[in-house]
């Protein structure tokens, strides 16, 4: 099975389950696993054997564009596949534990005429985008509503 196939079954399963998060950890003791939660209760255990794992990691992290820096610090990246848009956390280390948020399909927000041909024509530019505005104001929600936009567009942010 794919790398592609293989992430597409598990965010199909996700949407299914309705997780927000999928914990995918490194082998410790037997076999490397995903976690889905939806908060922080976890709602199922997917378990992968070496190769899909190192598959899976090696994906995220390329289309993630991972720093391999040996650093302390974590690393926060977010990407598109398909349909879903994906905030990435990876831990510091050599086999890194990665968090993946789920901005799925079905969250969708509508976005006024306005906002939306100005996300349309930034997608299509390409260009820098800065989003500002004070707490609480919907500043999140806006960037995870541009990346669903994204992923209907097949485009990639970053």
């Amino acid at each position: 099975m794919s790398v592609m196939l293989l992430l597409e079954e598990i965010l199909a399963l996700a949407k299914k389950l309705q997780a927000h998060d999928l914990h995918i950890i490194p082998r410790k003791i037997g076999d490397p696993f995903i976690i889905f939660r939806q908060g922080k209760k976890q709602v199922y255990q997917y378990t992968l054997n070496n190769i899909h794992w190192i598959q899976i990691v090696e994906y995220l992290k390329f289309h993630a564009h991972y720093r391999y820096e040996k650093s302390l610090n974590f690393q926060d990246a977010q990407i598109a596949i398909n349909d879903y848009c994906l905030r990435l956390a990876f831990s510091p280390g050599a086999t890194p534990y990665i968090t993946c948020r789920l901005h799925m399909p079905y969250q969708s927000i509508p976005l006024s005429d306005e906002l939306q041909k100005i996300s349309c024509s930034w997608m299509e530019q390409s260009g820098l985008l800065i989003i500002a505005g004070p707490v609480k104001s919907g500043k999140t929600t806006l960037y995870y509503e541009l990346l669903h936009q994204a992923a209907r567009m097949k485009k990639t942010i970053m």
